[in-house]
């Protein structure tokens, strides 16, 4: 079971979240009858992204509307919003009586919430110029 241990706080974000990591989220992308997930098991899927801005601040810009995010470059599409956000697993887990200062275990970063559009591009769903956002949990944190 999930719990706030596995949600990101600040302190991880500046410690062990660089610019450029790997990360993915799960979703079920679609919109209408244009559904893009195993319609017979009901099962979304993953997709991959980077951390394209710096993560230990939030990203802002005149166009976003969602406060305390952190911009990726990855495609997200209608119905990505709302998916979970994991960081990958960075270095090699230490074991028994070892340590690992590099290792940085998988955490919940945030939650899918947009990307932006690229104008002029039908059909609509398409309009992606690559980069989409999370909102940071950090802002879950705070709810909690």
């Amino acid at each position: 079971m999930l719990g706030k241990d596995d949600l990101a706080d600040q302190s991880f974000f500046e410690q062990k979240v660089q610019i450029m990591d790997v990360a993915s989220f799960i979703g079920f992308p679609g919109a209408g009858t244009s559904q893009w997930w195993d319609s017979v098991w009901n099962l979304g899927i993953a997709r991959s992204v980077n951390i394209a801005s710096l993560p230990s601040i939030s990203f802002t810009h005149k166009d976003l509307r969602t406060s305390d995010v952190t911009l990726v470059s990855g495609l997200s599409f209608s119905g990505s919003s709302g998916s979970v956000v994991i960081l990958h697993e960075k270095s090699i887990k230490p074991g028994a009586g070892l340590s690992n200062p590099a290792y940085v275990p998988p955490k919940i970063l945030g939650i899918m919430s947009g990307h932006w559009p690229e104008p002029n591009t039908t059909p609509k769903m398409f309009s992606h110029s690559g980069l989409s956002y999370y909102t940071r949990s950090t802002s879950i944190l705070s709810l909690l």
